[in-house]
């Protein structure tokens, strides 16, 4: 996947969300699994690193289960791109705001349109 179409940073000042936001988010869905990385939200390039956290090797020492490592990361994708929520509600899509006129009881004047 080439790294311009990962974080949009236009994309991401219209939903109002910072690379902080979507790091904290990923360290809350995969807790001790993966460790996020991440540069400032006004660098001219937006990086976001994922760590995997691999308990079982020795300090030291390199693993070479990289073919798990892949598959472990590829499901990692799936599930970020798939089902994470970064923000709002989910099963929620879109949400329209209408305001209209109400008649309220005035004790007064009676019955008054009024602005909801």
């Amino acid at each position: 996947m080439p790294d311009e179409d990962m974080l949009n940073r236009e994309m991401m000042v219209d939903k109002k969300l910072s690379i902080a936001d979507i790091a904290e988010k990923i360290n809350h869905e995969f807790a001790d699994d993966i460790i996020c990385i991440f540069n400032d939200d006004n660098a001219e390039k937006l990086i976001l690193r994922l760590r995997i956290m691999n308990d079982d090797a020795p300090k030291g020492e390199q693993q070479e289960d990289t073919a798990e490592e892949d598959v472990f990361l590829k499901k990692i994708e799936s599930n970020m791109l798939t089902q994470m929520a970064l923000r709002g509600i989910p099963g929620i899509h879109k949400v329209f705001i209408k305001s209209g006129k109400v008649n309220k009881l005035d004790e007064n004047e009676g019955f008054k349109p009024d602005v909801e």
